[in-house]
């Protein structure tokens, strides 16, 4: 009779109550780009939210915020719903940055028992130095702009010079 008591007890106790989680999916599981100084670059990432009810989806850069933005910063995702959100990077030195990008989802329901989740996705930024080209392209509307202030000077030399021999 103890044994039948203490299993019966024993299965009562083992058996899972129903904690049940929020889940994310997150598309692609990593971000590995190339840039240049001042070069802004973009990427998108697809959230999923698989579990079976909405959830409240929170976004965070864990590490150079000045640098690289995400886009919104949170979202609602219905069951089985997903989006895309932005990663904004504006790189202002060169070096290799890594950080991750934090996703956290939680319920809508303050009353839910269900417990959120969260993920990281690491990312990985190279930015290298200008290219020379970017110089050259400066200096050439520098000239262009000079030949134009020429041509201008000159048309204007030009119309006075008939003024004054029509008033001769």
């Amino acid at each position: 009779m103890t044994i039948g008591i203490v299993s019966i007890m024993g299965v009562v106790f083992m058996y899972p109550i129903g904690a049940h989680a929020l889940g994310i999916s997150v598309t692609p599981s990593e971000i590995n780009l190339t840039t240049r100084v001042y070069q802004p670059t973009y990427k998108t990432l697809v959230v999923k939210n698989p579990s079976a009810e909405a959830a409240v989806f929170d976004f965070f850069i864990d590490d150079f915020e000045d640098t690289i933005r995400v886009r919104p910063k949170n979202m609602i995702l219905e069951a089985g719903e997903e989006k895309r959100i932005a990663i904004e990077m504006l790189p202002s030195r060169e070096g290799i940055f890594t950080t991750d990008i934090s996703i956290v989802a939680r319920s809508l329901s303050s009353q839910s028992l269900r417990s959120g989740a969260g993920l990281k996705v690491p990312m990985t930024l190279t930015v290298k130095a200008q290219t020379q080209n970017r110089i050259s392209w400066m200096w050439l509307v520098i000239v262009a702009d000079a030949v134009l202030v020429g041509f201008f000077i000159f048309g204007v030399w030009l119309v006075w010079r008939r003024k004054q021999a029509v008033s001769r």
